[in-house]
């Protein structure tokens, strides 16, 4: 069976042409791409979907659903790194670096550098801070068990022998 087109071309599926396109360029084959996964212009895959469940409680009111869980994300773990919040997140790295640079620009968040990786946290003196937080706590009692669990710390040292459970 002959898979050429009228041009004299091969036709390609989407999966056949991404994989030609990340041979022609030098890279590896990237097999482990899941299923909705888009190539991008470098060669690596990006999915749409999150890690979490994307419920977007506050997204029309910051103007994107990746700024809630950004913001959402600061505030149950007091800092982050940009390729954390994407991994984590499922976003693209690149979305998250806008965002978080806009964020920035607008002062509710604050970067630092700890070496060569670049902090970002809630800014202590955004003059919204408090009702930020208050709106933000209030999203996040809001959202589904699962989701919420998800934004929180889980303990990474043992408890100290003897100490009492604080409730």
């Amino acid at each position: 069976m002959d898979t050429r087109n009228e041009g004299g071309r091969m036709k390609l599926g989407r999966e056949t042409s991404q994989k030609a396109y990340a041979k022609r360029q030098g890279r590896a084959r990237l097999d482990w791409a899941p299923a909705d996964a888009k190539m991008t212009a470098r060669g690596s895959y990006m999915t749409n979907r999150s890690s979490l469940g994307r419920t977007a409680l506050l997204g029309p009111l910051f103007g994107s659903s990746l700024k809630e869980w950004l913001l959402l994300w600061l505030l149950t773990r007091a800092e982050a790194y940009p390729r954390e919040l994407a991994q984590e997140l499922g976003f693209a790295l690149r979305a998250v670096q806008k965002q978080l640079a806009l964020l920035e620009d607008g002062g509710v968040v604050y970067s630092r550098m700890r070496g060569r990786t670049r902090l970002y946290s809630l800014n202590p003196r955004y003059p919204f801070r408090r009702e930020l937080e208050a709106l933000l706590r209030r999203a996040l009692e809001a959202l589904p068990a699962e989701e919420r669990e998800r934004l929180y710390v889980p303990r990474l040292r043992p408890r100290k022998p003897g100490k009492p459970l604080a409730r």
